[in-house]
């Protein structure tokens, strides 16, 4: 069966475009539905600021320091696995990964290629973990860049 589609403009008049389409039969409506669902599933482990599959993050405070101060360091999404729906099970219903927060994660800095371990963090249930540093007296002027698994963040260090 065919059909005109027909959306409303800016003002609410119906505006008719010159395509038509064929209508969906409901099974490959689910069907349609089904590879939304799982197409979305996939793309949602990326990287993003929020949602349950966030990539790690970890931010410094303050973000400009001097040698010898300490800094606190916290992560955010630090889980092992990704909670988002991954596909739907013979019963209709979604499935998700396990997650669970990582365990022994480690903690360093580098001011040039060389990593110093700071320590290591166990997440929390959330995913969350804080701790604080103390910059090393030692720590020439210029950017640090901390280290927490896949996480990076930066520091200024002055003199």
């Amino acid at each position: 069966m065919l059909a005109t589609a027909e959306t409303l403009n800016r003002t609410g008049t119906p505006m008719f475009h010159s395509k038509t389409f064929t209508k969906l039969p409901a099974r490959a409506k689910a069907v349609t539905a089904i590879v939304a669902l799982l197409t979305s599933g996939l793309s949602g482990c990326a990287a993003s600021s929020s949602g349950a599959c966030a990539a790690p993050e970890i931010t410094v405070t303050p973000a400009s320091s001097v040698a010898g101060e300490m800094l606190t360091i916290h992560g955010e999404h630090f889980f092992t696995g990704c909670a988002d729906v991954i596909g739907v099970g013979s019963d209709g219903n979604s499935t998700k990964e396990e997650q669970s927060a990582m365990q022994g994660i480690d903690v360093s800095w580098s001011a040039d290629d060389t990593q110093t371990p700071i320590s290591s963090v166990d997440a929390s249930v959330d995913g969350t973990w804080s701790l604080s540093w103390t910059v090393p007296e030692s720590t020439p002027s210029g950017t640090l860049t901390l280290s927490a698994g896949t996480a990076r963040a930066t520091v200024t260090i002055t003199r």
